[in-house]
């Protein structure tokens, strides 16, 4: 029922400024051109590459390290504030570096046209949201799902009114809505500060440190190459395409995100779940956790195909004919969650080194296939690699885990059958998006039904019986 509940708030958690944000595309189309709508996805593309330095991802190891203190309160107090001291300094160091080298930071990224003070503005909301994930993950280690609501909606609130203020009544374009990215995230830094200062003592013990920064380090390969899926097509797309095809790519990667945000909050909530629990005892009931999920966000891809040309057109005329495409990236997402669940065995048991081999693999594949394709085909290979990418990451995770976890059955060949049987259905609902459209999502809900549900169902209603 935790699981649940927590997978229900970090969804909305998500939903709400994702939504909103969709919703304000529209809205900045209006004041700001796709060439400077690229301009922005640019920056927020750097900023996630620079979050993962900003603090040397010192925060991932909360997940694993927060709990072995909880029987010595102090100690736990002096592990969490020796952490942020270090991250502080490694964060000064390389702001520091970002400054010294901001001309060349600009040269690399094709973002000549903009002034130092805006990209550096930028490049900022990458540092306060380092922090913003660190205070972050001591609630979600300690399933404080709703704390972690109340700080997006804090921002969201915050991102909205400072865009329309900006936007409206004070022509500030592209600036604005990058001052208003930067308020909302210094807002929502500052609740969580304010809600955990009881975590934190005025005392540092560097040697509790010590094995956290070891596990943290060996993760920033696998999320450094994480990114990398984020960083490579649009690095390659600024150098070979217009800025303004950079634009299109980012909204096509903001529909698709619909799903990403209900596979990455569903993972959000099962890590530290998983952490908690004996991996070997749920790992008997994972198969059809596996299963379940799987189902779900295939039919939530069932329904973006449904409706995916009305979405682009309602951010701006003549998107629709990309709408193929973002059905395309949806997909790698919905590989990315069938990976989550194997790299958390890894996870689990330390082996941070093979998460790296699998998070590498995929993710060179990609900057190949990108430098490849994209010169020829611009967005469209893009989206085609990236997804390929994603099921190649999925794919090697698969042949570790069989490999080291034999207790651990994953229904390979019924995910197999249900992504084959859903995508003969997407390609005839995309073909059709009238009634025929909506008939074969009404076919997807009884077969699911009939499959998963009505079985789980009478087993459970066999074990009350006992």
């Amino acid at each position: 029922m935790i699981l649940l509940r927590n997978s229900s708030i970090y969804l909305l958690t998500s939903l709400i400024p994702s939504a909103v944000g969709f919703l304000l595309m529209p809205f900045y189309l209006s004041y700001i051109t796709l060439e400077e709508f690229g301009y922005f996805s640019v920056l927020l593309m750097i900023n996630t590459f620079l979050t993962i330095f900003a603090t040397m991802q010192l925060h991932s190891s909360i997940v694993k390290f927060f709990l072995v203190y909880k029987d010595d309160e102090f100690k736990q107090k002096q592990y969490l504030t020796s952490l942020l001291v270090v991250s502080v300094f490694i964060s000064i160091v390389f702001l520091s570096f970002i400054y010294y080298f901001l001309d060349e930071i600009k040269v690399l990224f094709e973002l000549q046209k903009l002034s130092n003070e805006l990209v550096l503005l930028g490049l900022l909301i990458a540092f306060i949201n380092g922090f913003k994930v660190f205070y972050e993950s001591i609630n979600r280690i300690l399933q404080h799902a709703k704390d972690v609501l109340v700080s997006n909606i804090l921002a969201t609130i915050f991102l909205v009114g400072c865009s329309y203020s900006f936007l409206k009544y004070y022509d500030m374009n592209l600036y604005g809505i990058v001052l208003a990215t930067f308020i909302s995230s210094v807002v929502a830094l500052v609740y969580y500060m304010i809600i955990n200062k009881k975590h934190f003592v005025l005392s540092v013990d560097f040697k509790l440190i010590k094995e956290p920064t070891k596990f943290a380090i060996g993760l920033i390969p696998h999320t450094l190459s994480k990114n990398i899926y984020v960083l490579a097509d649009r690095f390659i797309l600024i150098k070979f395409v217009s800025m303004s095809d950079v634009g299109i790519y980012a909204i096509i990667d903001k529909v698709a995100n619909m799903l990403k945000l209900m596979t990455s909050n569903f993972g959000k909530a099962f890590t530290p779940f998983f952490m908690t629990n004996n991996s070997n005892a749920i790992s008997m009931n994972l198969s059809q956790m596996i299963l379940i999920t799987n189902y779900i966000f295939l039919g939530f891809l069932l329904g973006l195909t449904l409706f995916s040309k009305l979405i682009l057109d309602f951010i701006q005329d003549g998107l629709e004919i990309y709408a193929y495409l973002t059905v395309v990236l949806s997909i790698a997402f919905i590989f990315k969650n069938l990976e989550m669940y194997l790299t958390n065995f890894l996870l689990d048991n330390k082996q941070t080194k093979y998460i790296s081999i699998i998070s590498f693999s995929a993710a060179i594949l990609n900057i190949v296939l990108n430098l490849i394709f994209i010169p020829i085909y611009g967005i469209v290979a893009a989206t085609i690699t990236t997804t390929i990418s994603y099921f190649i990451g999925f794919m090697v995770a698969y042949y570790y885990v069989d490999k080291k976890f034999k207790y651990f059955e994953f229904p390979f060949l019924k995910v197999s059958l249900d992504f084959i049987f859903v995508g003969i259905l997407v390609l005839l609902t995309y073909f059709y998006q009238n009634l025929y459209g909506l008939g074969f999502m009404i076919l997807y809900l009884i077969y699911g039904y009939f499959k998963y549900f009505y079985i789980l169902k009478e087993k459970l209603l066999k074990r009350l019986k006992r």
